[in-house]
């Protein structure tokens, strides 16, 4: 891997806060023991602080979309697609009463797509910034201004 340039040390950073925020509270609903109110927390995180930015780093995914390999674009919208995909699931199974093991599994598989998704992000960052696409630079500005981590 190469050394961090600018742009993507400050992803780095944004995603590590984020990320840190997003296992504090995904972390208990991942233990297949937990209980409900663990489950109805984390479904209520997803639903109320999660998207803000989540939508924004979707943003910075889309500003690098025409600068990226097609293997490498292939890989970040699919990975999109996929916490989409268990965020809804989660978000359904994580409501209801006895579904500790299933809810367990989707949350963690959920936590391990989004720390893929954001390490992804920063290797594209890292690429493309050498580029410095404007559009790039901006997106990024935009998911630092969201202030993720703040709210924890």
């Amino acid at each position: 891997m190469e050394a961090p340039t600018r742009l993507a040390a400050e992803l780095t950073a944004l995603n590590g806060r984020w990320l840190d925020e997003v296992r504090q509270h995904l972390s208990p609903a991942c233990d297949p023991h937990a209980g409900f109110w663990d489950r109805w927390a984390a479904v209520r995180y997803l639903a109320d602080q999660f998207e803000e930015p989540y939508r924004r780093t979707g943003d910075l995914l889309e500003a690098l979309l025409d600068h990226l390999d097609q293997r490498t674009a292939g890989r970040l919208v699919d990975d999109r697609q996929a916490i989409d995909h268990l965020r809804a699931d989660f978000d359904e199974i994580g409501r209801e009463r006895g579904t500790a093991i299933a809810a367990a599994a989707i949350a963690c598989s959920l936590l391990a797509t989004l720390q893929r998704w954001c390490s992804e992000l920063e290797d594209a960052v890292r690429t493309v910034e050498r580029e410095n696409p404007t559009r790039v630079r901006d997106a990024l500005t935009r998911l630092a201004s969201a202030d993720i981590g703040a709210s924890s």
